[in-house]
């Protein structure tokens, strides 16, 4: 169960990461904020999306710029961080198998085996509660 879900939010965070890169840079970033219009805007002032008829997009556009792609592309990073310290988790355990530490390296396993299903659930995966 765990591999499939590793495997699923690996496939998640690769689509994420393509959209976020794929988003052209402005000024070597790709980080965008809210105009005075309620505009979002890009780091040159450009717009990235507008209000239908020059609407303020209000909550809406803070929340867009709150998104936007450096953000999610920090998100994944630091997601495939915990995918990584699950795995080295799950070879920690099988090596230190019938050791002293043996005890100690599955309860980290388990910690973050959790900690993956949350990530997952972040992202719509998996059960709600496993």
């Amino acid at each position: 169960m765990a591999d499939d879900l590793v495997s699923r939010l690996s496939a998640t965070l690769d689509e994420a990461e393509r959209v976020a890169q794929a988003i052209p840079e402005s000024s070597g970033q790709r980080i965008w904020d809210t105009s005075e219009s309620g505009d979002v805007i890009d780091d040159y002032g450009r717009p990235v999306a507008v209000g239908a008829w020059d609407g303020d997009l209000g909550e809406v556009g803070r929340h867009i710029a709150r998104w936007d792609p450096e953000a999610v592309l920090r998100l994944v990073a630091a997601h495939r961080e915990i995918i990584e310290k699950y795995r080295t988790a799950q070879t920690t355990v099988k090596v230190s198998d019938g050791t002293i530490l043996a005890g100690a390296m599955k309860v980290n396993l388990r910690a973050y085996g959790e900690m993956l299903k949350l990530v997952a659930r972040g992202w719509g995966i998996g059960d709600k509660e496993d």
